[in-house]
């Protein structure tokens, strides 16, 4: 999301710092998301959400690319506010 909701503002340069990273990196926020899903050795299921089948064909079109080298842990976000949904 370009802008998060009212309630998340707190969160906006925290979002924004991460989307710059994506953007300097050259890769789409989909590539970013599933590049560091793909790239967890502890993690074995993912749940990808979609409503077209666009987004299933983009989807399927960035899993078949190579991965983003992105240096996860400056994407890192510790803000309990943001990373625990009951807070939203």
């Amino acid at each position: 999301m370009e802008v998060p909701p009212e309630k998340l503002n707190y969160a906006a340069p925290m979002l924004h710092a991460v989307q710059e990273r994506i953007a300097e990196a050259g890769v789409t926020p989909l590539a970013a998301a599933l590049g560091f899903v793909l790239s967890r050795p502890e993690v074995d299921v993912a749940v990808i959400g979609m409503t077209a089948l666009k987004q299933l064909e983009e989807i399927l079109a960035t899993v078949a690319a190579p991965l983003p080298q992105l240096d996860w842990t400056a994407c890192a976000l510790d803000d309990a506010r943001m990373l625990t949904p009951s807070l939203w």
